[in-house]
């Protein structure tokens, strides 16, 4: 959650706009991940996912005011496949399922905010998606048990957090270089 506070806190500044649709399906994807995450096993690790529904929850809250963006047919896309992956975990019965679809979703909806890291680093808090990341580093060291059904969150989760840091570093590291 420690990242959490500071992205907020540039939110309500001004200095960081949220696209909506992003946070809004990490909001709904979250909720799906953890249950599916849960029930595939984890339990040392459940800690990240729980974090990753309240805190998308309360920043597409305040992306409702303070964000960008809207609602394009990619983001509808997401959606719609949030609700696949909940058809498809009641009929096969299977979390490990749902996860998969669910974290393919995810990324799908982390598109817009991975786009909008690499051509206006600026709008985006350095140090929260820093936070994100070492907190996804961490995590990974909790896993107790190395099958796929477990793993393949973590990993996927700081793949992501990361990359989008390392986004936001570059491009505004190469903005204090030009000054």
């Amino acid at each position: 959650m420690g990242g959490f506070i500071p992205y907020w806190w540039a939110i309500w500044r001004g200095h960081t706009r949220p696209n909506r649709a992003t946070w809004w399906i990490w909001s709904l994807v979250g909720v799906v991940i953890a249950l599916s995450y849960r029930a595939a096993g984890a339990e040392a690790t459940i800690w990240v996912p729980i974090t990753y529904i309240i805190g998308p929850v309360v920043t597409s809250l305040l992306a409702i005011k303070f964000g960008e963006g809207g609602w394009t047919k990619l983001d509808r896309i997401c959606l719609v496949g949030v609700g696949i992956g909940l058809i498809l975990w009641g009929l096969y019965r299977s979390p490990s399922i749902a996860l998969g679809i669910n974290i393919g979703i995810d990324f799908l909806g982390a598109l817009p905010t991975i786009r909008k890291s690499f051509r206006r680093p600026d709008d985006e808090n350095l140090l929260a998606w820093l936070l994100f990341s070492v907190a996804n580093a961490l995590n990974l060291l909790a896993i107790d048990r190395w099958m796929w059904q477990i793993v393949i969150y973590p990993i996927y989760i700081f793949l992501v957090t990361s990359t989008i840091f390392l986004l936001l570093w570059r491009g505004q590291r190469n903005r204090y270089r030009s000054i």
